[in-house]
Formats: C-alpha cells, sequence, structure tokens
C-alpha cells in the first residue's frame, strides 16, 4: 500500500493503491481526484525536506533491520552503489533520529550499510526510517573545475587558490609562529657578542647576562649551593668522586656495590604455581592459578615444572606464550633469591628460596625449597618473683647470663592441695593419727563380742553367732516375735527406751 513516494514501485503496473485510494485498472472515476490530491501531498511531503530521500531499495517498500549500534542492512537486495562510502544518512529508530556519514558497504544476501555517527547510536529497536542525502561524490551534479575568479569578489586566480593545495594546518596560526620566531631573532641578533655571557629570557624579551647573572635568572645554584632539589645530569657522568666520610655526602658505584655484594633482595610474586603448567597457554590474562584470576603483567613463581629448567618467574601475557620476567631472566639473577608470594588459596603469605647457584637459563635446573619462618632463640635474662601470698622465699633474680635462682617454701595453704575446698583445720584433722586413718575406720565397723551385766554382778560375754535372752521380770516385758523386736517398758522409777538396728541393741533411760 503506497503512502508515500518511497513506496512508489518502478514497476508501473505495480502501483495499484496511493494512500489508500485505489487506482488500479478499472478504478472508480471518483477516485481520480482523490488519487490526484494523494499525490500532490506526497510530493510536498517530499520537497518541504528536499535535501533527504528515502531510497530504501529503489523500489516500493523496503526493509531495514539493525545489525550494531553503528551497522544496519537493506534486506535482500544489493544497493551498495547507492549506499556509498562518504554520503550523509538519516536514521530514524525508536529511540532517536540520528545523522552521520557511511564509511563502508558490504553485499552478502543483504547490503550492510557501517555508519559514523554525529553522535550516539543505533538501539536494538526497529528502525522506522532510513534517508540518504540528496547530494553524492559519485556521479554527482556539482560542477567541477569552477573559475576561481567567480569566487569571492572575483580577484583570486586558479593558480593563487591551488596554493592552499598542500598547506599542512591553519595557515594562520602557521604564519603567526613564523612571526614570532621572527621577532625572537631580532631580539638575539641586536644583543652583544661579549665574551662568557648567557643569553636568556626576561619573560618579554631574550636578553645578554653574565654566568652569574644567568644562574640567578634561571633560578640555579652553583653545585655546592644548589637551589633546587636535586641536580640531573642527562648522558654523561660525575666522575673522580672519593667514598663518603658523612652521612650527607655523595658516594660511589663502588662503594654501593661493596655494601650490597652477597646479599640477597626479595622478590615479590603475586602468586605461585602448586603443579607443572603449560607455558604456552596457561599464564594468560583471565587464567587462574591457585585461586587467582590473573591480569596481564603478574608476575608469577613458576617451580613445579617436570622440566625443571623452565622453572622461574614469568610475567602474565594478554595471550599466548608467557614470557621470563627481564628482571630476573638469568641464572645470577635467581641464584640465592626470595620469592614472596602475596595470594592464593594454597600459598599465600609463603616464602621461597631459589636453590640453584649457577649455570645458564634453559640448561641450569632451577629448584626452589620453601622457608619457613620460626619464633625459636635464645633466652637471655630470667626473673623469678613471689607472687605476694609469702609463700616462697626468692633469691638469686633476675638472672641474666649464668647463676642459679633459689626457692625457700615458707608455707602453703591447705585450699592449694586437691581441689581447694580443704580447710587448714580440717586438714589439721590428720596430725594425731596413729595409723592408717582406713584401716582404723574399716576395724571400728565390725563388733566382734560385747558384755552384759547379770542380775548378780557377774558378767556374760556374746560373741557373734550367740543368741542374748532378756528375761521378764520387775518393770521388763519380753516378747519374741519374727519381728526382732524387744520392748522394755519403764517402772516408775526409770524412763527406758530400747531401739533396733541391725544386729545392735541400744539402751537408754
Amino acid at each position: 500500500m503506497a503512502t508515500n513516494i518511497k513506496d512508489y514501485s518502478t514497476t508501473q503496473a505495480d502501483n495499484t493503491t496511493l494512500n489508500t485510494i485505489n487506482v488500479a485498472e478499472g478504478m472508480l472515476p471518483s477516485n481520480l481526484n482523490n488519487a490526484l490530491r494523494a499525490l500532490m501531498k506526497n510530493t510536498r511531503d517530499w520537497f518541504n525536506d528536499a535535501q533527504w530521500i528515502e531510497y530504501g531499495d529503489g523500489d516500493a517498500s523496503y526493509t531495514a533491520t539493525y545489525v550494531s549500534g553503528t551497522a544496519f542492512t537493506i534486506d535482500g537486495v544489493d544497493v551498495t552503489s547507492v549506499y556509498h562510502a562518504k554520503r550523509r544518512i538519516q536514521i530514524v529508530d525508536t529511540a532517536s533520529t540520528l545523522y552521520g556519514t557511511i564509511s563502508s558497504t558490504s553485499f552478502s544476501t543483504n547490503t550492510t550499510v557501517n555508519v559514523t555517527w554525529d553522535s550516539g547510536s543505533l538501539t536494538s529497536g526497529a528502525l522506522t526510517s532510513v534517508y540518504l542525502g540528496v547530494l553524492t561524490n559519485t556521479n554527482d551534479s556539482i560542477p567541477t573545475g569552477i573559475d576561481a575568479a567567480k569566487l569571492a569578489d572575483g580577484t583570486v586566480s586558479d593558480t593563487e587558490f591551488q596554493y592552499i593545495n598542500s598547506v599542512s594546518s591553519n595557515v594562520q596560526t602557521q604564519i603567526d609562529a613564523k612571526v614570532t620566531t621572527s621577532a625572537n631573532l631580532t631580539d638575539i641578533a641586536a644583543l652583544a657578542n661579549t665574551n662568557s655571557n648567557f643569553i636568556v629570557g626576561d619573560g618579554s624579551n631574550f636578553v645578554a647576562e653574565t654566568g652569574s647573572t644567568a644562574r640567578t635568572s634561571l633560578g640555579l645554584g652553583t653545585v655546592a649551593t644548589q637551589a633546587a632539589n636535586s641536580i640531573a645530569i642527562t648522558g654523561g657522568s660525575v666522575t673522580g668522586m672519593s667514598a663518603p666520610s658523612s652521612g650527607s655526602d655523595v658516594t660511589t658505584k663502588t662503594y654501593v656495590d661493596d655494601l650490597v655484594s652477597g646479599l640477597k633482595t626479595r622478590i615479590i610474586c603475586r602468586v605461585e604455581t602448586t603443579a607443572a603448567i603449560t607455558l604456552s597457554s596457561d599464564l594468560e590474562n583471565g587464567d587462574t592459578l591457585d585461586g587467582i584470576t590473573l591480569a596481564t603483567s603478574d608476575r608469577v613463581l613458576v617451580k613445579d615444572q617436570s622440566t625443571d629448567t623452565e622453572n622461574g618467574i614469568y610475567l602474565v601475557v594478554a595471550s599466548g606464550t608467557a614470557s621470563r620476567d627481564p628482571e630476573y631472566d638469568t641464572v645470577a639473577e635467581l641464584a640465592g633469591q626470595l620469592q614472596l608470594i602475596k595470594q592464593g588459596t594454597s600459598n599465600a603469605d609463603s616464602m621461597w628460596l631459589c636453590t640453584t647457584d649457577s649455570g645458564s637459563i634453559g640448561s641450569a635446573s632451577i629448584t626452589y625449597s620453601q622457608v619457613f619462618p620460626t619464633s625459636g632463640g635464645t633466652v637471655t635474662s630470667v626473673a623469678v618473683s613471689d607472687a605476694g601470698s609469702s609463700e616462697f622465699t626468692v633469691s638469686g633474680s633476675p638472672i641474666t647470663e649464668s647463676g642459679t635462682i633459689t626457692l625457700a617454701v615458707n608455707s602453703i595453704a591447705a585450699t592449694k592441695i586437691a581441689d581447694g575446698s580443704v580447710t587448714d583445720a580440717e586438714f589439721q584433722y590428720i596430725n594425731s593419727l596413729s595409723s592408717n586413718a582406713q584401716t582404723q575406720i574399716d576395724t571400728k565397723g565390725t563388733m566382734s563380742s560385747f558384755t552384759l551385766a547379770g542380775t548378780s554382778g557377774s558378767g556374760q560375754s556374746i560373741v557373734q553367732g550367740n543368741t542374748a535372752t532378756i528375761a521378764a521380770g520387775n518393770g521388763i516385758t519380753t516378747t519374741g516375735a519374727a519381728t526382732d523386736t524387744v520392748t522394755v517398758a519403764a517402772n516408775p522409777a526409770m524412763t527406758p527406751y530400747i531401739s533396733s538396728t541391725g544386729k545392735t541393741l541400744v539402751f537408754g533411760f
């Protein structure tokens, strides 16, 4: 359904509708004036912004599809000759209207158009309309070879106009720079060439000054009283210096080399290997080693290779085969060095000593041993004192290198023995024991015999297994029963009681 010029077909017979108006063969006569008015509307709509044309695929409706923020396709047709590089383009999508310049096109099933946008980028939404600039730099209608005399007031010739063809930058900027340079040269030319003078700038002009005046102007002191914080020497060296004798003296390389001779420094690595790795692929940006994700330029200790000549310190690369750290790519640079490992699931904060002392990289076996910190040492001073209870007397303290500490016991409280619940008084109960306490207690718990007094004053001995019978008499009534109960009845002269506990009879009055 043709609703605008872009929808018109290049095949005449296919144009059967115009803005929903039927213009096919045999149309109603009343549709003719409506169709003419619709055609006039479409023409006016285009004319109002005639610098842009909605070419589409050149024949009726078209489909434009989003590819990326800087690319789209005209589907199913090769229109690369129309959507060519350097042509201006306008696209309306669901989010905005964008302007840009076509950078390139290609065709394979669809025409792909790549665009450099003035600002913004395409969104993944539907592309509503695609407009091309009317002017094109191929097969264009713009005349070429215009006479320079027809530009401005016509006084510039073609030859003169052509002078700007080879200008490399802003002409005025270049002229101004030349003028400044010329003025500076004029200043210098006017100066007297006095022996030992220096040419310096005073902020406005070049002037000639003596060495001392120029040094002040430039903010320089002498070597002995240098005004700046440092002296930089490029392309040369200071020689003939002696060994330093005070804290502020400059020293020599030989002096420093002698100080550090035989000393080894530490090497800090981010992570280390825990097993053999493939150097061509396992030390790339984004790889994981001992639980740590590697980044380009990370320093890694490789110590577990099956071919130990490959061991050493490597730098992580963006991709490909890792290379040795250029600071430690010789055996001499590795020998005796202590590697400190910063991170890792297994080996974070560990230390490893390179035990290889000689040889060449590639042929020498490079080995490492883990180094463990120790808390051992020598005690140089010992002191002992009483806790404040006066239980001990301490003498011979402190001891620094040799000597003897003497402890004399004064007293120990009973509460400091066993669980501390026995008091001094309770503990003192054992002082008068004549023999083993448990033996005595066990003996006291067994009665072998006892004696009952008879009526005539004589006694009767009762031993284990005998039976004692209490006969009835004055004030006493006996009852023999299975309960082994003996009842003693009181007479008017006394109040007795009897208790039976096991085999023991107790009489009380």
